[in-house]
């Protein structure tokens, strides 16, 4: 799995001719991992292959607001294996994407150590509609 850092290195690579994504290091109560004058980007590092991918409902409304708000599209990248999975959330609200939206027990991190569980509300991120790097 890459760090943070090296996701954000990874797409900064690829889009050459882009403004570079910035970590966001100096909010520790930011609701997204990076940052530029185009894009709001949520970061998620996975060991495990999924047909869709989880995402928060707390982190997608607040991020998305941020974004229109802000005049940037709201990114969720996941890295499995060294290859990115991108989706751009904006797009998809305007297209009417389908998040299936329910509760589910998770756990309260994603710090193993802390195995404690709350119900989280999530919806689901399908592969086919991300781009992948």
């Amino acid at each position: 799995m890459l760090t943070q850092t090296e996701v954000i290195t990874r797409w900064n690579d690829i889009h050459l001719f882009d403004e570079p994504l910035v970590e966001v290091e100096d909010n520790p109560f930011s609701t997204y991992d990076a940052q530029s004058s185009q894009y709001i980007v949520e970061i998620k590092s996975r060991d495990k292959l999924y047909d869709s991918w989880i995402i928060e409902k707390y982190k997608f409304d607040i991020n998305l607001e941020d974004s229109i708000r802000s005049g940037r599209d709201f990114l969720y990248i996941t890295e499995y294996r060294r290859k990115l999975m991108v989706w751009n959330l904006n797009d998809l609200v305007a297209v009417d994407y389908a998040f299936n939206w329910h509760k589910r027990w998770l756990p309260k991190t994603t710090d193993f150590e802390n195995k404690e569980k709350v119900l989280k509300e999530v919806g689901y991120l399908l592969t086919s509609y991300a781009r992948e790097y």
